[in-house]
Order: structure tokens, then C-alpha cells, then sequence
């Protein structure tokens, strides 16, 4: 996925941003190989999760969005 899709925590961890039923769910996840635009998820998404491709501030569990293609 890319890179930006991933927001990393002080303490190392990794979580990234599902949209589900109009409402986002953060999700932790652990990663694999890193390149230059992206990084490998080896668990806590499915294939065909759709996620928010670019972490931004504001953005929290739970709050309601819309997606765009």
C-alpha cells in the first residue's frame, strides 16, 4: 500500500485507516518491506480493504466520511 496510508506510532507501531460503512476504522497492522512509495502489510488487512491513501491529522476512529474514488 502507500506509504502514506500508514500512520506510524513514537513506539513503533503501525496502524492504517479502513473505510467501513461510511465511518473509519483504524486498523493496527503489522508491516513487511518497505520501498521508497510503499510498504508491505503482512497482517490486519484483507485484500480489497479500502483505505485511505494518505493519513492526514484530524482524522479519527470512528468519524464519518465519504469516499471518493
Amino acid at each position: 500500500i502507500p506509504r502514506a496510508a500508514v500512520r506510524r506510532g513514537a513506539d513503533g507501531s503501525a496502524d492504517v485507516f479502513v473505510l467501513k460503512a461510511d465511518r473509519l476504522q483504524r486498523r493496527s497492522v503489522k508491516l513487511g518491506r518497505e520501498a521508497e512509495a510503499t510498504v508491505q502489510i503482512l497482517s490486519g488487512l484483507a485484500a480489497g480493504d479500502p483505505i485511505v491513501a494518505q493519513t492526514r491529522d484530524g482524522l479519527q476512529d470512528g468519524m464519518a466520511v465519504r469516499a471518493r474514488p
